[in-house]
């Protein structure tokens, strides 16, 4: 049988000692697979839902494909509290703000607190609200703690525009040419009429 998979952005990069004093960062948006929404941090609360507060932007914090979410809106960042609810804070901090994101069978990402609790992982239900970190093994649907990455609608549609620019191009490059070919014949002919008629 042959398994269809979604179009994935390109993941996390492997992660190389000598890039570690510049952080990777990166725009794109995490589609849950339960509530079919976008993560959103539009303050002190997250869910996940449609709008202008579904754009992240994730930077590199260490190895390992260690991580911290920010809303690109609000500048919240995504965390845990200490009863492993999903919050969103204004001021950084590495014990409850640190993800570290693991990639699942079927190629797609998961998010784990990476130092104070290492058992708690992000997910959100049908109704796109938060599930607390230890909810996986609550006999809940694993799609509810699986994201997908995607590109922000405005960096899509930017792409698509370049595509079509490119095409356009290159379909009026095939055009001039074949007229270039077409264009002394052309000329050939009608200099052989002429000399008809004067004959």
């Amino acid at each position: 049988m042959v398994e269809c998979r979604p179009n994935f952005l390109p993941h996390t990069l492997l992660y190389d000692p000598s890039h570690a004093k510049v952080p990777e960062l990166r725009r794109y948006n995490l589609y849950n697979r339960c509530s079919h929404q976008h993560l959103q941090i539009p303050g002190k609360n997250v869910r996940t839902g449609s709008g202008s507060f579904d754009e992240l932007l994730v930077r590199d914090v260490g190895p390992n494909s260690t991580m911290r979410i920010q809303g690109f809106k609000s500048k919240a960042y995504l965390c845990f509290t200490k009863r492993g609810k999903l919050k969103a804070r204004f001021q950084f901090v590495s014990d409850n703000c640190v993800f570290e994101e693991k990639i699942d069978d079927n190629m797609y990402t998961e998010l784990w607190l990476h130092r104070k609790n290492k058992l708690w992982k992000v997910g959100f239900d049908r109704k796109g609200r938060p599930l607390t970190g230890d909810s996986y093994n609550k006999r809940i649907d694993p799609k509810c703690f699986q994201f997908m990455k995607r590109l922000p609608q405005e960096f899509a549609a930017t792409k698509r525009k370049n595509e079509l620019e490119k095409l356009v191009e290159f379909k009026g490059q095939q055009h001039s040419n074949k007229h270039s070919l077409t264009h002394p014949y052309r000329h050939r002919h009608r200099h052989r009429q002429r000399l008809r008629h004067q004959r």
